[in-house]
């Protein structure tokens, strides 16, 4: 399923860096399309015209959107209180009617990819009065001639055009909202430099 984003200027834009985030038992935001190309937006399963939502999201964002919104977020501080990850975008509702939105399942949709620095691995963007210690991934590094390091996505370069991301591996465990098994591409094993995560739609 692929669409071409006509309202780029006006797309939500996904936080940067590493956030300090817990897992949600439940996914309560779905990912909804009403035809246009680009107009995807993330609200409660569920809809309503009153029901919480967010977007409009970019067609390379959505996934990485869906994945954030459906965790959970401090509101401030580790201490709690802890709210949904949708908090992390500015609140708004449906454009329009409820019915003129369809579910669009999380299998279909294109590959996210997030950029990071190694200072991005001391402090999460959205912690104020604590101090949480590192999170470096924790990365299975590939082969140099494995078909992730000749075939990037196109994004990728587009996000990183200065850098020479040669280490190819994938996460061993989830981090910064990102499941296992997802690719990461590296200027160098240690992370120093920039280092970009690919999120993959499941299967």
């Amino acid at each position: 399923m692929k669409m071409t984003d006509v309202r780029a200027a006006s797309c939500v834009v996904l936080p940067a860096g590493r956030l300090l985030y817990k897992p949600s038992d439940e996914l309560r935001y779905v990912v909804v399309h009403r035809g246009r190309a680009g107009e995807f937006w993330l609200v409660e399963d569920g809809w309503t015209a009153e029901s919480i939502a967010a977007g409009p999201f970019r067609p390379e964002d959505i996934l990485r959107a869906f994945r954030l919104a459906n965790t959970l977020v401090p509101e401030g501080c580790e201490l709690g209180p802890w709210q949904t990850g949708i908090g992390l975008f500015k609140p708004a509702k449906l454009p329009s009617h409820p019915g003129d939105w369809s579910r669009v399942e999380a299998a279909w949709l294109a590959p996210s990819v997030s950029r990071y620095s190694d200072s991005d691995i001391r402090k999460p963007i959205n912690e104020i009065c604590c101090a949480p210690p590192q999170d470096p991934p924790r990365v299975e590094w590939k082969a140099a001639d494995t078909p992730e390091t000749h075939e990037p996505p196109d994004l990728v370069y587009e996000l990183c055009q200065e850098s020479r991301l040669k280490e190819v591996g994938t996460l061993r465990r989830p981090w910064n909202a990102h499941p296992p098994g997802s690719p990461l591409l590296a200027e160098s094993k240690e992370l120093n430099g920039i280092f970009v995560v690919i999120d993959l739609p499941p299967a």
